[in-house]
């Protein structure tokens, strides 16, 4: 199996104004300029290429990103 790099987000939601600003969490504006980020320098693939890549040994492109 090729290289992967596993993203995970665990809060994404506006926080300046909400009633629990003191949660920890990433504003919706941080989180699409990631994204962006993502999808110009990496190859983002979905969890049935990363599953067919396990089980069936399929190439995964490079800088792989799910």
């Amino acid at each position: 199996m090729s290289n992967l790099t596993i993203v995970m987000y665990h809060y994404v939601r506006p926080i300046k104004g909400s009633k629990f600003p003191g949660i920890k969490g990433l504003e919706l504006f941080g989180f699409k300029r990631q994204l962006d980020h993502l999808s110009k320098n990496f190859n983002i693939v979905s969890t049935e290429q990363v599953i067919n890549a396990a089980k069936h040994s399929s190439p995964l492109p490079n800088d792989a990103v799910g």
